[in-house]
């Protein structure tokens, strides 16, 4: 519904559709990318890392990041079956873009 509300407002383009998926969908990937850092950041090998002298960013970098990629990837790839489904729902009640171009829900 607040997709709709959201390009009703910006109007239809595909500019307006991926504003409309990433205002629904960016709370997902807070939340899940949030968790899985903070459970990361709790392990023994980021401690080890911060009393060797690295900081905080370094540790992030080079420690953290390379354990949530995983889980990133996997988000997304699940979330991009959930924009397409979105763009379709718009493209069907003609809220998507031009009519003559080709979409999911066209």
């Amino acid at each position: 519904m607040f997709a709709i509300l959201l390009i009703a407002v910006l109007g239809p383009g595909l500019i307006s559709i991926i504003i409309a998926i990433v205002v629904i969908d960016w709370t997902r990937f807070a939340r899940v990318i949030r968790a899985e850092a903070m459970s990361q950041g709790a392990m023994d090998y980021v401690a080890s890392a911060q009393v060797a002298g690295r900081t905080q960013f370094g540790t992030m970098l080079t420690e953290i990041l390379p354990n949530v990629l995983p889980t990133i990837v996997a988000l997304l790839t699940l979330e991009m079956g959930i924009a397409v489904i979105v763009e379709a729902i718009l493209s069907f009640v003609n809220l998507s873009i031009s009519t003559d171009s080709p979409t999911w829900g066209a």
